[in-house]
């Protein structure tokens, strides 16, 4: 077993990088931990905080695990000569986890407090995937996300999607797709662009300073951006929710 040198910012990168030095494979790893696939999967990429039972339930079952490595502090593995005794009863875990949970509780609270979500603008009527169309500014509700998603809270708002020109980039009929304002705008991205006023989502694509919106449905047609256009992109598409 080698371990790995590259240094973890959060404890969902530490844990992926414990179960990656283990060779094992989200469903293996989170069966032995006592959590679903799905909740081990969101606690690595970020999206939930993992609490100490799962951190006990870690240790339990991999005893070489060095408990300060989650804190930030050591190396993940500890010594093969001088391990650390594995302990029988719950109580005792607790009693050995405690002589260092007040640095892991930092790192789990700041976690947690990175974890609470933020409120952005639903805006009230559909944008097309389709051919452009106006959109009301009105504020249908203000919809919690979590922080993750965007890296400018402020400037990241919520449209509903209509129509199927985008329906191969994923984005169907209903969906929610979540927009930033401050996202640098790169050829191939998707946007949400008003031209003379309407709104639609496509991709765009900058090739030599000519600008071209594109559907993502071969049976729809690009739209060329000419001089006499008025365009402007209010946003890149991050992410979208969908109600099944």
């Amino acid at each position: 077993m080698q371990e790995k040198n590259r240094k973890s910012s959060t404890l969902g990168d530490k844990i992926r990088e414990i179960r990656q030095v283990f060779s094992l494979s989200q469903k293996d790893f989170a069966s032995k931990i006592n959590v679903s696939q799905s909740f081990l999967s969101e606690v690595e990429r970020g999206l939930k905080n993992p609490g100490v039972s799962l951190v006990l339930s870690l240790k339990r079952s991999f005893p070489d695990i060095n408990l300060d490595y989650l804190a930030g502090e050591g190396e993940m593995c500890i010594e093969k000569r001088s391990p650390e005794p594995m302990l029988e009863s719950e109580e005792d875990y607790l009693k050995d986890f405690e002589k260092r949970l007040e640095s892991l509780e930092k790192v789990l609270k700041t976690e947690s407090a990175q974890e609470e979500p933020v409120k952005i603008p639903l805006y009230q009527y559909a944008v097309s995937a389709g051919s452009a169309c106006i959109v009301s500014e009105e504020v249908e509700e203000y919809l919690p996300v979590p922080k993750t998603i965007t890296r400018h809270p402020r400037e990241t708002f919520a449209v509903r999607a209509s129509g199927d020109f985008m329906i191969d980039a994923g984005i169907e009929e209903g969906d929610i797709v979540i927009c930033d304002a401050k996202t640098p705008v790169k050829t191939g991205c998707i946007v949400i662009a008003s031209i003379d006023g309407a709104q639609t989502f496509k991709k765009i694509i900058l090739d030599q300073g000519t600008v071209t919106l594109a559907p993502a449905n071969h049976s729809r047609d690009l739209i060329t951006v000419t001089a006499d256009s008025n365009l402007t992109i209010l946003g890149v598409v991050i992410a979208l929710f969908r109600t099944l």
